[in-house]
């Protein structure tokens, strides 16, 4: 198959000295898992898929959750959750968006394995900003779909 994708997904982010977060297990992450790892560690309550997608810059969110649940090894059931919720479309049909958390257990565990956030450069800080908005302003459209 010459036109087949490469099945990492990592590759499309590509972790570099300028975004990558590194803990001291030296563990190295993209850009994208970075910035997720931050908004669930920033907050205690619920992630939108669609936040998620935002905060990464990508639009394979799932993907970069898997990719954090599989190199801190957490359960989708204990540390970092989804759950799906009931809600409307903007045609008006019903669906099921997922939205994540990491748990107190989650966050215990990232601890234990010595992950910590580090900032990333000035430079950055304004799109992470605008992201964050972006994601908070996602989230607060999901609520009111969800409150009636």
């Amino acid at each position: 198959m010459k036109n087949a994708q490469p099945r990492n997904a990592e590759l499309s982010a590509p972790s570099n000295g300028v975004n990558a977060t590194t803990t001291p297990a030296a563990i190295s992450l993209t850009a994208r898992q970075s910035r997720v790892l931050h908004a669930l560690e920033g907050t205690a309550g619920w992630i939108t898929r669609e936040a998620v997608d935002r905060i990464a810059g990508a639009s394979n969110g799932p993907e970069v959750i898997r990719q954090l649940r599989d190199r801190f090894d957490l359960s989708k059931h204990l540390h970092l959750v989804c759950e799906r919720v009931q809600a409307f479309d903007r045609d008006g049909l019903p669906c099921n968006p997922g939205r994540y958390r990491l748990t107190p257990e989650g966050r215990a565990k990232l601890a234990e394995k010595g992950v910590a956030y580090l900032h990333q450069p000035q430079a950055n800080t304004t799109a992470a900003r605008r992201k964050t908005v972006q994601a908070l302003a996602a989230l607060r459209n999901l609520s009111a779909t969800l409150e009636g």
